[in-house]
């Protein structure tokens, strides 16, 4: 086969001009391609963890509806057979919901339906400050539940009347997961300590009470500080390339949902644009071969009429 080398060349050397501007725009293309890789995916996580936020705001306040109505009638003022049985009642209306009661003077127990216990360092905080308090109680025989103590006195009463309830909270973990199907991260609840009530890799489960890691703890902080109840930033990892964290604020309480995404598996938009760069880069060299029958026919004479 006879290689004209000068052919050759000029192929290559007008490839090589063409590239040269090509480079340029390619390289602004494949970022503005991530950019958009990145917002969307953002955008995707961001409506998800907005979404289960407003959702376990929802559940937290339809449990919370039979506190208030009870805080708002005339419970305080019943004997305590008559309180009792209500509260016994509504156990057996809604086992699902309420996994016990108990009412206290002050630090000591009246009664209790479904042998609930309490934390005296909870009492407390409510005898002192007359405020609702809540706790999440961790165990490995059973799922998270929420222990609320209300009080149901106002500051200058004589009797310290607190109603303490016990719900469960395993709804949650069937939210995390059902939000969760199909995706390629992780994404959960934590109480206002950091400790994970659901999540959708079952870590709760294996390990009740364990803490998230310190990353989503310190963007929690930052959030706070900035009087944020939303925010994403990307953490860089070895074993990934980027990781998107998301939080948000669960309304009316100090708890948070996070998700943590691996930004590797949302890449499409870069995946198509490699595609495009290389398709353009084997067109040039086509272009460059065209180029050069274009010389042979107008310039070097070897083609067509003489002058």
């Amino acid at each position: 086969m006879n290689l004209n080398i000068n052919k050759v060349k000029f192929v290559v050397f007008t490839s090589v001009l063409f590239m040269l501007p090509f480079g340029v725009l390619s390289y602004h293309f494949m970022n503005v391609s991530k950019s958009i890789a990145r917002g969307n995916q953002s955008e995707k996580v961001a409506l998800r963890v907005k979404t289960v936020s407003k959702l376990s705001a929802d559940f937290l306040f339809s449990r919370y509806k039979f506190i208030e109505k009870v805080k708002s009638g005339g419970f305080k003022r019943w004997k305590i057979g008559k309180q009792k049985k209500y509260l016994e009642e509504e156990i057996r209306r809604n086992n699902r919901d309420y996994k016990g009661f108990a009412v206290f003077n002050g630090r000591k127990k009246v009664f209790d339906v479904e042998n609930l216990n309490v934390e005296k360092s909870i009492l407390d905080k409510v005898l002192r400050s007359s405020l609702s308090m809540g706790s999440v109680e961790f165990s490995q025989e059973e799922p998270p539940a929420l222990i609320i103590a209300e009080p149901l006195f106002s500051g200058k009463s004589t009797k310290k009347i607190i109603l303490c309830a016990k719900i469960d909270l395993s709804p949650l973990a069937d939210l995390v997961r059902n939000y969760n199907m199909g995706g390629r991260g992780e994404i959960g609840i934590i109480d206002a300590g950091g400790q994970i009530i659901a999540d959708s890799v079952g870590r709760s489960i294996m390990k009740p009470g364990v803490k998230v890691s310190a990353q989503i703890i310190s963007n929690i902080e930052k959030a706070v500080n900035k009087g944020k109840s939303f925010s994403y930033s990307y953490l860089r990892l070895k074993e990934h390339k980027d990781n998107l964290i998301v939080i948000a604020n669960i309304p009316g309480s100090q708890w948070w949902v996070y998700e943590i995404s691996n930004f590797t598996g949302y890449d499409y938009y870069s995946k198509w644009a490699k595609k495009v760069v290389w398709k353009g880069i084997i067109l040039i060299f086509v272009f460059g071969f065209i180029s050069l029958k274009f010389a042979e026919f107008w310039v070097s004479g070897k083609v067509g009429p003489s002058a």
